[in-house]
């Protein structure tokens, strides 16, 4: 549940919300924008209303769907469609490099909103497109973002942003000798193995502009593993994932790296540990659109 001590929403507030199962910090989600004073129609197809969702990730669609479908939410995600949206493609958009993935999720999130904006002619309607066709788009549609990465306590919270380069670049294995004990005249050190994934959600409201922000950051609720996996039931050739392979959420319950732990634990890990997914899904799902 998303506990609010005031009706939602203000010009710009902070409040905490736990996901299904609470097993560690919650997520922070703070409201700032224009409250209203924006113009606009939000896109909807029957009774359920579309949030764009910037992003070329199958497995990231897929996950937002299943959270909003699970909180009985009518919002539908929708993948970026050069189609629709009048040839405006994610070739449109440029990560940015930042020093914090809730930073990159902002940028991500209004460039989308810029991109998926259209130029309006006379009546508020683009001359790029029909308005009388079933499939027009309307000139403001609400729009979604993510960002992730995995922050280690022992390097600073490195690499954070930076985890898609690090995944490449040194992996999996790389850092489990980063954090490898060191030796000094035959005492073994300590290492502080705790980590967690940073995560950002932004929503931007096609009406009003206004800006959703869902994050989890540093709260170090899992640990790097010691060892590689051994049994890889997922992710062996998937270099994108190798950081995210030796991860074990100890918070959960799991004495393994992710790689390694069952396909039902898995996807119960993915349904029900505290995240932003959860967070945004209950709050489509209590909110009036």
């Amino acid at each position: 549940m998303c506990r609010l001590s005031t009706p939602w929403p203000p010009p710009r507030r902070y409040v905490q919300c736990w996901g299904r199962r609470a097993v560690s910090t919650s997520v922070s989600v703070s409201v700032s924008g224009s409250g209203g004073g924006s113009e606009g129609v939000c896109v909807c197809v029957g009774v359920g209303v579309d949030v764009v969702f910037a992003t070329t990730n199958e497995g990231k669609l897929t996950r937002a769907r299943e959270h909003v479908a699970r909180a009985g939410s009518r919002v539908d995600i929708v993948a970026w469609n050069n189609a629709v949206y009048g040839g405006r493609g994610m070739d449109h958009l440029v990560e940015t490099q930042r020093e914090s993935v809730r930073e990159v999720a902002l940028d991500k999130a209004r460039a989308a909103r810029r991109a998926l904006t259209p130029r309006l002619g006379r009546g508020g309607v683009s001359p790029r497109e029909d308005a009388s066709s079933v499939n027009s788009v309307k000139a403001r549609p609400h729009v979604l973002a993510h960002d992730c990465g995995i922050v280690v306590r022992a390097l600073g919270g490195f690499p954070g942003a930076y985890t898609k380069d690090f995944n490449f670049k040194v992996g999996g294995s790389g850092l489990l000798r980063l954090l490898a004990p060191l030796v000094d005249e035959g005492d073994v050190g300590v290492v502080d193995r705790a980590a967690s994934w940073d995560e950002t959600i932004v929503f931007i409201d096609g009406n009003t502009d206004e800006e959703v922000i869902f994050t989890r950051e540093s709260t170090y609720d899992g640990e790097i593993s010691r060892y590689m996996p051994k049994k890889w039931i997922r992710w062996r050739d998937a270099p994108e994932r190798s950081v995210g392979a030796v991860f074990v959420p100890t918070a959960f319950g799991f004495h393994e790296p992710l790689a390694d732990v069952s396909e039902v634990d898995y996807q119960r890990f993915r349904r029900d540990a505290p995240s932003v997914w959860n967070a945004f899904a209950e709050y489509c799902a209590s909110r009036e659109w």
